[in-house]
């Protein structure tokens, strides 16, 4: 190498640079071996020529040594390949950085508006389908009910069907004939008028009717909680018959003779209110009437207010047994309660006693706790001082019934109660 460099080399090793060079700019050349590509493994793109490629690590060392032109031709070769890596590393970095500033507009631009674009389309798509699709249903459903009534008015008259006894099983109802033009069908279902149609038919026809097959293996039985006769339908009620309607249809449906009993409570504390109410806005009393005119008074208000819940059942389509209808101040059963609290209290399971109730000094009953309505109040403790048998000193009671004081003739003192006087 040093006689290379000795006899002007130099312009061959230029000329070897500017081919190494030139085969770089025009495709990738293999790393030769040796070189700190082959070991790193790194990419085409950073295949740039290195010094070691253009003169040998020797020749360097030696360069020193072969005189001053020798050394000014390696600075060339030297200077020429570091501009050539300064402007391949410049161009990555132009090129990284423009990459970078397009895909941040395509981003930030170009996709929202192709997304908004898409979004567009694709809800002109589904309606279009979906516009599509309804014409299509309702045309197959005009057809069919088209097809339906010619085929009905153009068949004999049928035999009127007879109608199947009591059993929960309901008779198929016959067709009318109507004409071949077409029908529309109703935008959205309403249940009130099918509802008011169809209930009616049930009870007339003895569908809710008990004791239908005589034959059948199984009897099934709800007893109402009754309502009160004057009152109406809450939530409660609504939750409680649409569970016990559930269970009454089931077994009905599975051929058991089943009963789902009604029936009303007399409320006999809530009527009379209402009824002296009645009384006072026309200036008389239940005692100016007198007994027997008073309880007519309340059956006569029975009768006009005691419809209301059980119309609001027949509302909720409780299938019933309505012609078995009762109500707690019936004779027959005021006469099976009272021959059951009789059997009760002969076989001791049942004693009448003294006991604190809750008196109405207006209608001058008793009235049970549900039927009071409690109110906290603000009292007072009051301080009272009993004195000694022998009149020495006294002892000094706190209590909230200070009217019990009239009645006391002695007091009892714990003896190890510290606060007690010996």
């Amino acid at each position: 190498m040093a006689d290379d460099l000795e006899h002007g080399s130099g312009d061959e090793i230029l000329a070897r640079a500017d081919a190494l060079i030139g085969r770089h700019k025009s495709s990738p050349a293999p790393a030769p071996a040796g070189s700190n590509h082959a070991a790193t493994g790194e990419s085409a793109d950073d295949d740039i020529p290195l010094l070691t490629d253009v003169v040998t690590p020797t020749a360097v060392m030696d360069a020193p040594l072969q005189g001053q032109g020798a050394l000014l031709a390696d600075t060339e070769i030297i200077s020429r390949v570091q501009n050539q890596n300064m402007e391949h590393t410049a161009y990555l970095r132009v090129m990284s950085q423009v990459d970078d500033r397009i895909t941040n507009v395509v981003r930030q631009r170009v996709m929202p508006e192709i997304g908004s674009a898409l979004d567009q389309a694709l809800a002109r798509i589904t309606n279009d389908l979906k516009a599509s699709i309804g014409d299509m249903v309702r045309s197959s459903v005009e057809e069919t009910l088209r097809a339906h009534l010619g085929a009905i008015s153009a068949a004999p008259a049928l035999p009127k069907p007879e109608v199947a006894a009591a059993s929960g099983i309901i008779a198929p109802t016959p067709a009318s004939p109507s004409s071949s033009h077409s029908m529309e069908l109703a935008k959205s279902f309403e249940p009130a008028a099918i509802e008011a149609r169809w209930y009616p038919e049930w009870e007339k026809n003895g569908y809710f009717k008990a004791g239908a097959d005589a034959t059948a293996p199984e009897n099934y039985c709800i007893l109402l909680p009754p309502p009160n006769v004057t009152g109406t339908l809450h939530m409660g009620h609504a939750f409680q018959h649409t569970l016990m309607d559930a269970l009454t249809r089931y077994h009905r449906m599975r051929g058991n003779n089943t009963l789902w009993q009604p029936g009303t409570d007399h409320a006999g504390i809530a009527t009379q209110i209402v009824v002296e109410r009645q009384l006072e806005a026309q200036n008389a009393s239940r005692k100016d009437l007198g007994r027997e005119q008073f309880l007519q008074r309340v059956w006569q208000w029975k009768e006009e207010s005691g419809s209301t819940i059980t119309r609001q059942m027949r509302r909720l389509g409780s299938s019933c047994d309505w012609e078995r209808e009762r109500f707690t101040m019936d004779a027959g059963l005021s006469r099976t309660v009272t021959e059951t609290f009789v059997r009760l209290h002969e076989q001791g399971l049942i004693y009448r006693g003294k006991r604190l109730v809750n008196w109405d000094p207006v209608l001058q009953t008793a009235v049970s706790d549900l039927e009071v309505e409690s109110v906290e109040e603000d009292g007072s403790l009051w301080h009272i001082s009993y004195p000694f048998a022998s009149g020495a000193g006294y002892l000094e009671v706190a209590t909230t019934r200070p009217e019990t004081l009239l009645g006391d003739v002695a007091v009892a003192v714990n003896p190890e109660d510290p606060r007690s006087p010996r």
